[in-house]
C-alpha cells in the first residue's frame, strides 16, 4: 500500500477507501488509531507528511477518519524501527516491496534485497542520471552504453536513467578506456561480459551458500547488515588474488618464453 490517498466511497452514510482494490472501512479517529498503534499523534502526522502513512479521509472540515490499513501501516513502522533499527526511508522501500509481509512475520532473511543497497558506501562517488548527462563529456558514447545493457553488464531504467552503481561501472570503463584499452586490441564489451559471467556466477553461489547458512537464523535487517559487513572483505580478497594471479600468470608466461628461447638455442 503506499502513502497516497485511496479513492474515497461513501455507503450509507458510512466512509470507505478503496486501495489496491480492496475496500477499507474509514471509521476510527485519531485518539483510537493512538491507542491502537501505541504512537503518538505527533509522530502518526509526521509519517503521513511523509508520506509513508496514507491520509486518512475528510468527510468534514477538521474531520479526518482512519482505517484498518492505517492501523497495520504504522504498526509495521514501529516494529521495523524498535525492532530492525531501520531508517525511514528504508522501512519506505521495504512497505512497497513484495516482500513486506514476510518480512513483517519474520519470515528469514527475505526483503534483503531491498535493505543492501542502503548500507553500502562503495559507489557514493557517483551519481545517479540519464544517458545524455552520463555521455556528455565521455569517452564512452550513448550507443555504447546501450551495448554494454544489451549484453547484460548495466541497466537502463525508464526516460534512459542509470542507477548509481551502473553509472560507476560505466565510468570505470571509460577510465579503462583513457587508459589506452581499445575494443580493437580486444578490451571489448565481448571481454567486459566474461566479467560480468564470473562473478554472476560467483555471485549465486555465494547468495546459495549463505541463504543455507542463515535463512533460519537471521531476519531480514540482520542478514543485509551481515552481508553488508562481509562483502567489502571479499571484494578486498578478490582484488588481492585477482592481482595475484595476473602477476603468476604474466610470470609463467614468461617463464615459458624463456624455456622455449632456451630450447631454440
Amino acid at each position: 500500500m503506499s502513502g497516497k490517498k485511496g479513492k474515497r466511497i461513501r455507503i450509507t452514510g458510512l466512509y470507505y477507501a478503496k486501495w489496491s482494490g480492496i475496500v477499507i472501512r474509514m471509521d476510527m479517529r485519531m485518539r483510537e488509531l493512538e491507542v491502537k498503534t501505541g504512537v503518538s499523534r505527533e509522530t502518526i502526522r509526521y509519517y503521513i507528511r511523509e508520506g509513508i502513512v496514507p491520509e486518512p479521509e475528510r468527510p468534514k472540515r477538521n474531520v479526518a477518519l482512519y482505517g484498518k490499513r492505517h492501523v497495520v501501516r504504522i504498526r509495521a513502522i514501529k516494529q521495523l524501527q524498535e525492532q530492525k533499527f531501520l531508517p525511514l526511508a528504508m522501512i519506505r522501500k521495504l512497505l512497497e516491496s513484495e516482500s513486506a509481509g514476510e518480512m513483517l512475520d519474520g519470515g528469514g532473511i527475505q526483503g534483503v534485497e531491498y535493505l543492501l543497497p542502503g548500507l553500502l558506501h562503495d559507489v557514493e562517488y557517483a551519481k545517479a542520471c540519464s544517458i545524455a548527462e552520463l555521455t556528455e563529456d565521455s569517452v564512452i558514447s550513448a550507443q555504447e552504453i546501450r551495448e554494454l545493457a544489451a549484453a547484460g553488464v548495466i541497466r537502463i531504467g525508464d526516460d534512459d536513467q542509470i542507477d548509481t552503481r551502473d553509472v560507476a561501472i560505466i565510468e570505470q570503463w571509460a577510465r579503462l578506456r583513457e587508459n589506452g584499452y581499445e575494443p580493437s586490441e580486444g578490451f571489448s564489451i565481448a571481454f567486459l561480459r566474461l566479467y560480468q559471467r564470473l562473478t554472476r556466477k560467483l555471485a549465486r553461489r555465494e547468495i546459495d551458500v549463505f541463504v543455507k547458512a542463515y535463512q533460519a537464523r537471521l531476519d531480514s535487517g540482520q542478514a543485509a547488515r551481515r552481508v553488508a559487513d562481509g562483502l567489502g572483505i571479499v571484494n578486498t580478497i578478490l582484488n588481492l588474488m585477482h592481482t595475484k594471479c595476473v602477476i603468476e600468470e604474466f610470470q609463467r608466461v614468461f617463464a615459458d618464453s624463456g624455456k622455449s628461447e632456451s630450447a631454440v638455442a
